[in-house]
């Protein structure tokens, strides 16, 4: 992925999302014990020049319920 972006950097916005992610992914199944090269992609996040991953939308949207009723008491 990183490979592609270097030769096509219009897929930048799209591909570092996806490194990200898959580094997070696979970084739940590498055992600490693995030699160094197969810890993770972070050397080589840094070397494409990626920023941090992302910060997640709140995409929570809450339906049925009117913004003029009052809140609900606490019991």
């Amino acid at each position: 992925m990183i490979e592609a972006v270097k030769n096509e950097p219009a897929w930048r916005d799209v591909a570092k999302p996806m490194v990200h992610a898959w580094n997070q992914g696979m970084e739940t199944l590498r055992s600490p014990k693995a030699a160094q090269q197969f810890r993770g992609l972070d050397t080589a996040i840094t070397e494409a020049g990626f920023s941090g991953p992302p910060a997640a939308e709140n995409t929570r949207v809450q339906i049925g319920r009117s913004e003029l009723l009052a809140p609900k008491k606490r019991k």
